[in-house]
C-alpha cells in the first residue's frame, strides 16, 4: 500500500464528462478525483518543474534534495520508471511520436532522451544567437515534426528540427516589451487548429501560426461570470477540443486567489471547482490534459505549497 507523508508539491487530479463533435466549445464541470502526495520509498514531491502527457502516462520533472529525475507515472500515481536529468531540473517536457523524450533546462540546453531515458543529444549554450539560449521554459514537438522552444530570457520562440538543427525564430517583436522577467513567455501549447499557443504573465496568450506568423493575442485580463482574473501562465494545457486551462489569479479583500481557469475555443469561460487557494497563481507549477476518452478527460494540476 502506498503511503503519503509530508511534502512541499501536490499533484491534483481533476476528472470531467466531455463532450466532443458540435459540444465542443462548452466548458463542463470537473470534479477532484485524487490527490497524489508523493510515496513513501518511491518518490517524493520537492519541486515539480514540468508535466507532458505521453499516451495514458504522465511524465514530471521533480526535484527533491538535490535529485533531479523525469519520472513515468501510470493514470493511477504509480511510478513506472524514472531518469536522473543530472544537476539542473528540466523546466519543459515534451514527446514525439516515436516516445522520445524533450527537456529544457536554467542551464541553457535542450536535451533528447529515448523513452526509458537514454540521452540522445544535447544542444545549445547560453547567449543570443540562433541555437542559444537563456532560461528556456516550455517546449513542444508539433504534429509537423517540428521542435519549439520558449527561449524565455531572450524573448523569443525557437524552431529545431527533430534533429536539433536550427529552423527560424520568432516571437521577439511581440515580447520585446516586456520589462518584467515574470511576465516574459514561459508557457507554450498546439491547439488542434495548429497553432501555437504561448503564454505570459499578466499580459495574454499570443498565437502564432506553425512557420511563426503572429496571429493574434488573446485573454489578457479574461472576465468569467462577473469576475475578472490575470493569466499568470507560467503553465498551460489545451485539450482535444481547443479549450484553454491557465493559472489565474485575482484580488480580493483578503489577499490574493488563484485558480484554474478554462477557457473554451467558443468564448466560454469557468473557473474550476476545487482548484481555488489562497495566494498568488505562481505556486501553479504545471498543467496537463490526458483524453480517457471521447467523452471524458483528466486535468493535472501541480501546486508548490
Amino acid at each position: 500500500m502506498r503511503k503519503t507523508f509530508f511534502v512541499v508539491s501536490f499533484v491534483f487530479v481533476f476528472l470531467c464528462a466531455c463532450y466532443a463533435g458540435a459540444q465542443a466549445n462548452l466548458v463542463e464541470t470537473y470534479e477532484l478525483v485524487d490527490t497524489w502526495t508523493g510515496y513513501e520509498g518511491i518518490v517524493n514531491f520537492g519541486t515539480i518543474g514540468a508535466f507532458a502527457v505521453d499516451g495514458d502516462t504522465l511524465l514530471a520533472s521533480i526535484k527533491y534534495k538535490g535529485s533531479n529525475r523525469v519520472y513515468r507515472f501510470s493514470p493511477d500515481g504509480d511510478v513506472l520508471h524514472y531518469f536522473d536529468t543530472g544537476t539542473v531540473l528540466a523546466q519543459g517536457i515534451a514527446v514525439d511520436a516515436s516516445g522520445n523524450i524533450y527537456c529544457s533546462f536554467e542551464n541553457h540546453r535542450i536535451r533528447k532522451y529515448t523513452s526509458e531515458g537514454k540521452y540522445l543529444w544535447g544542444i545549445g549554450t547560453d547567449g543570443i544567437r540562433a541555437g542559444e539560449f537563456k532560461n528556456p521554459n516550455g517546449i513542444l514537438v508539433h504534429p509537423n515534426g517540428y521542435i519549439y522552444v520558449v527561449d524565455t530570457g531572450n524573448l523569443r520562440i525557437q524552431k529545431f528540427t527533430a534533429n536539433g538543427k536550427f529552423v527560424t525564430q520568432f516571437g521577439y517583436d511581440q515580447f520585446s516589451g516586456f520589462e518584467d522577467y515574470e511576465c516574459e513567455p514561459h508557457s507554450i501549447a498546439v491547439g488542434t487548429d495548429g497553432n501555437l499557443y504561448v503564454g505570459t504573465c499578466d499580459n495574454g496568450i499570443y498565437i502564432f501560426s506553425a512557420d511563426g506568423s503572429y496571429l493574434d493575442k488573446i485573454y489578457q485580463n479574461p472576465s468569467c461570470n462577473g469576475s475578472s482574473y490575470s493569466i499568470y501562465s507560467i503553465s498551460l494545457a489545451i485539450d482535444a477540443n481547443n479549450n484553454l486551462f491557465v493559472p489565474v489569479e485575482w484580488y480580493i479583500n483578503s489577499g490574493y486567489k488563484s485558480g484554474i481557469l478554462n477557457l473554451s475555443s467558443g468564448g466560454a469561460c469557468n473557473l474550476i471547482e476545487g482548484t481555488e487557494m489562497s495566494g498568488g497563481a505562481e505556486s501553479i507549477k504545471a498543467l496537463a490534459v490526458r483524453a480517457i476518452s471521447q467523452t471524458s478527460q483528466e486535468l493535472f494540476v501541480a501546486v508548490q505549497a
